[in-house]
């Protein structure tokens, strides 16, 4: 797709964000920290990150990576999304679609003796858009992506808590071809500095009359 500044729609707009993941963390002394403490944090962050009940959302995101600090440390982090999304038309030729709904968020970080626990959730409604490409010779034909400005709440045990705000991919960009009656379905794995991210979706989209 070839896009021009004056020709840019809000479903457009989002569509051009790309994915940008920032990693940053304090200087902290490189104490003596065990291996059994480390996977000891790494399994309660996928336990805290997984939730008590079945998820009922339509999308399901995963983040994680592992990342150096130095001298043998590392810095481990989890992030989760599940959105409950629905999608509305916002031009019908070529189709462009618009979120409606809503989201919760969670994090993770484990850095030497540091735990950082992070939670949100918000709307997502004009935040994400689906385009649909007519153009038969094009090898995809949808594309997606959504973006949210949010305020995490943020608990540590080394240093001070609060509040950031903080860009979410709450839809990360995904691609493909539509299925059975035009659903915009599957599950898609893509690489990310120290890991990966696991995008689940499974949307239905209104006719674009």
């Amino acid at each position: 797709m070839t896009e021009k500044g004056a020709d840019l729609t809000p479903v457009t707009a989002v569509l051009a964000i790309g994915l940008k993941q920032g990693f940053a963390w304090s200087e902290q002394t490189l104490d003596d920290y065990s291996k059994n403490t480390i996977m000891r944090e790494a399994e309660a962050a996928v336990v805290a990150c997984e939730g008590p009940e079945p998820l009922k959302g339509n999308l399901d995101v995963t983040w994680e990576w592992t990342l150096p600090l130095g001298r043998g440390a590392t810095e481990h982090e989890i992030r989760h999304l599940v959105a409950d999304v629905s999608w509305v038309v916002h031009r019908s030729s070529p189709p462009e679609y618009v979120s409606q709904g809503t989201y919760t968020y969670s994090m993770i970080r484990t850095a030497l003796k540091c735990t950082t626990k992070g939670s949100a959730k918000g709307s997502v409604t004009n935040k994400g858009g689906i385009e649909v490409i007519e153009n038969v010779d094009n090898p995809y034909r949808y594309v997606a992506q959504g973006v949210v400005d949010q305020e995490v709440t943020n608990t540590t045990n080394c240093g001070a808590s609060g509040k950031s705000i903080d860009a979410i991919d709450w839809l990360p960009h995904i691609e493909g071809t539509p299925g059975t009656g035009g659903s915009i379905a599957g599950v898609q794995t893509k690489k990310i500095p120290g890991g990966t991210v696991i995008i689940k979706y499974d949307f239905a989209l209104p006719p674009a009359k």
